[in-house]
């Protein structure tokens, strides 16, 4: 019985390990600045409208005050003003957006210019091609 629960265990313990590794390889690290590790998703949807839509995914260096390490967020891009928003987010417990979710919000925030050298103006180059 001893062994049949510790070949439980490995079974168990490897599969965490590889969906971690599986679930990590559809983000790609985007930059990395004092607060946070940014990564969008490996393959952006290419479209043919000017509003480009693409999964942000940011870990943080400091653990939140209300527990948050992690924020997955839905970004739009509008390619012709130049502007972005949140679309809406979730806050993790964990790294990769992952454990428990501690806050949701499905109301899209204003319109923002692209700000030159921060991760908002990649993600830009990115999606909208530039």
């Amino acid at each position: 019985m001893k062994y049949f629960l510790k070949l439980i265990g490995f079974f168990s313990v490897s599969f965490y390990i590889i969906s971690k590794l599986v679930y990590a390889s559809d983000w790609v690290q985007l930059s990395e600045t004092d607060s946070a590790i940014h990564y969008i998703q490996k393959k952006p949807e290419k479209t043919k409208s000017p509003i480009k839509e693409v999964w942000e995914m940011q870990d943080l260096k400091k653990i939140t005050p209300h527990g948050e390490q992690s924020y997955r967020i839905l970004a739009e891009y509008d390619c012709n003003q130049r502007q972005w928003r949140i679309k809406n987010y979730t806050s993790h417990a964990r790294w990769m957006a992952t454990g428990e979710i501690l806050d949701i919000s499905d109301t899209p925030d204003e319109w923002q210019p692209v700000a030159p050298g921060t991760p908002s103006q990649r993600i830009y180059d990115i999606v909208c091609d530039k």
